[in-house]
């Protein structure tokens, strides 16, 4: 589907590029019914809204494509001109998906700098923070890795991905009491936890064999 040239619908290109990936590949009228059904029944559905309004404005209906996208911006508490959370959230997401693309070629730099881009537009989204750490960690940045992964710890402690790996990238940095808190950790919040439990006896097994 082609956007139309409307007058001044949206202030950024980026807000209609992720609208219109969200827009089903169904007819325009059947989308656009079941979008305005969707917000009889949520009037503060963002999503709606905007794939509401960019198919007002691909069907020529100006007046209300801009009616719309306003109000999804006035339920998302952001102002004309500014990203308002959601599309923050989407623009921050489809960087991420970009850097997964880097990093399963191996392109690490490449990789960092589009979840770097992700976690400017939305730094407390740990799941992205994780990959960040984790493309410093394959590219045998450690201490990047391990400065992420405690960042994300500070945000969210019990974020239990991330204590896991700070314990690996502790570990092989030769930090082993500092990794098995980690693990330790791990098991008060996750009672049981598989790779805790294997990681703490890897750790102790090593241990005893330095001893002998």
């Amino acid at each position: 589907m082609k956007i139309g040239v409307g007058p001044q619908l949206f202030d950024r290109p980026e807000t209609v590029h992720v609208t219109l990936h969200e827009v089903p590949a169904e007819p325009p009228v059947r989308a656009q019914r079941a979008f305005e059904a969707a917000l009889r029944i949520n009037p503060g559905y963002t999503d709606a809204s905007l794939n509401l309004a960019v198919l007002y404005n691909d069907t020529g209906k100006y007046q209300a494509a801009r009616d719309t996208y306003r109000q999804a911006l006035d339920h998302s508490g952001a102002v004309p001109g500014q990203l308002d959370r959601f599309v923050k959230g989407k623009l921050a997401n489809m960087y991420a998906d970009v850097g997964d693309v880097w990093l399963s070629a191996g392109m690490y730099p490449e990789a960092v700098a589009e979840y770097e881009r992700a976690l400017q537009l939305c730094p407390t989204f740990v799941d992205i923070r994780a990959k960040l750490a984790a493309a410093h960690r394959d590219s045998g940045q450690r201490d990047r890795a391990i400065a992420e992964y405690e960042e994300i710890i500070r945000q969210n402690p019990g974020y239990v991905p991330a204590r896991l790996s700070l314990g690996l990238a502790l570990q092989a940095g030769g930090r082993r009491e500092e990794a098995v808190r980690q693990w330790t950790a791990v098991l008060e919040i996750s009672p049981g936890n598989r790779s805790a439990e294997m990681y703490l006896k890897l750790a102790a097994a090593g241990a005893d064999e330095r001893r002998a």
